[in-house]
């Protein structure tokens, strides 16, 4: 079992790294380039469905795009959008969770196991794998994971209001797709967020931004992630 104190203490560190993180599961290619020339510009806004009263996440918007090149010829729009509805979903329900969001002494590599359900075997067996390295105190592993899955945020001087939203202003668009050298559909977006929480008193938001390039494989007619690849970095924190 881990210390309350380290597990708090690395929680704030990796929630305030200056630095870019970037991490891989498995060994999804970036791809940026293809991404980028194949997102659609400026897409149309559509509105998730109302989150539950107990929530205080709030439901993504999520921006419709239209998609064209390689990964349209190969599969055809229709999949490719079905493939992006259930990447917008896996970033939706599993990015900021708010089961795990706050620090938990006890927490298991089963509070995380919500996220398998979006994945093919392997992935989930590499994401038990790299969620357990996280429990045990991996800050570098920590860090790279919070890319997926923002957990155990709160520092020593922080605590969460009491009540009203603790992550905001969600929004998933720039979409994009292409097809990796093993003929993979990868799906690439954006997501933003605004945390809010309370250090000495103060009530604060923190403005987090993520790109992920998820590896999408079809098993009958359904679309699972393969593997997974991104960046995050987070602004000031200002008063709000």
């Amino acid at each position: 079992m881990h210390s309350t104190t380290s597990r708090r203490l690395r929680g704030v560190a990796v929630l305030l790294a200056g630095a870019l993180a970037l991490t891989a599961c498995e060994d999804a290619p970036s791809g940026s380039a293809a991404a980028s020339s194949a997102r659609s510009s400026r897409p149309a806004v559509t509105t998730a469905a109302p989150p539950a009263a107990t929530s205080r996440v709030e439901v993504a918007t999520v921006a419709s795009a239209t998609f064209s090149g390689a990964a349209v010829d190969q599969y055809g729009e229709d999949q490719v959008q079905a493939a992006y509805a259930v990447a917008a979903a896996f970033t939706d329900e599993v990015s900021f969770n708010e089961s795990v969001l706050g620090p938990d002494p006890d927490r298991t590599v089963g509070a995380f196991e919500f996220a398998t359900k979006y994945m093919t075997p392997k992935m989930a067996e590499n994401w038990r794998a790299r969620m357990q390295k996280v429990l045990d105190g991996d800050m570098e592993e920590a860090k790279n994971m919070m890319t997926f899955c923002y957990n155990d945020t709160l520092g020593p001087d922080m605590a969460f209001p009491s009540s009203g939203p603790i992550v905001k202003d969600r929004t998933i668009s720039n979409a994009g797709s292409l097809i990796d050298s093993r003929g993979r559909l990868i799906v690439t977006l954006d997501e933003h967020a605004t945390m809010r929480y309370f250090r000495t008193g103060t009530l604060i938001d923190l403005a987090v931004d993520k790109t992920v390039s998820l590896s999408m494989v079809q098993q009958g007619d359904v679309w699972f992630i393969d593997s997974m690849s991104g960046e995050w970095h987070t602004g000031a924190e200002i008063p709000a």
